[in-house]
Parts: C-alpha cells; sequence; structure tokens
C-alpha cells in the first residue's frame, strides 16, 4: 500500500507542478503549489492583484486517502 502511495504522491506532484508554472494574461497573478506529503494533501493557491482586488483563492485541492477496512 506504501508504495501504491507513494507512486500517487509523485503522479500528483508531477501533475501540478505545471500548473505553477501558467502565466495569467491579466493582472499580477501567480500560482503557488503547497505540497504535504504527512497529511497527503496537495494544494494550488492563486496569489496576487488584479488591478485594484486582492486575488487569493485555491485553484485546484488534491486528496489521497487510504480505503476504510470493512
Amino acid at each position: 500500500m506504501d508504495k501504491l502511495i507513494e507512486k500517487y504522491r509523485q503522479i500528483i506532484k508531477n501533475v501540478l507542478s505545471e500548473y505553477i508554472n501558467i502565466d495569467y494574461a491579466y493582472g499580477n497573478i501567480k500560482n503557488e503549489a503547497i505540497f504535504d506529503d504527512v497529511n497527503n494533501r496537495y494544494i494550488i493557491l492563486s496569489l496576487g492583484w488584479q488591478k485594484n482586488k486582492r486575488i487569493h483563492g485555491c485553484l485546484i485541492h488534491v486528496e489521497i486517502s487510504k480505503p476504510c477496512a470493512s
């Protein structure tokens, strides 16, 4: 199970890492990656300014959960 979770972690990190390099056509907005391997949570946040409006929001949120025992 641990090898499978580690494989999922790496796939998620590889895919989400592409998003931090995407530039917005307007505003001074950047995407920031937050990778939490301890809790298996992976987030891309959009941060910055568009004119005089503050931009701060979750663009992508992925969480790996272990299957429940039946």
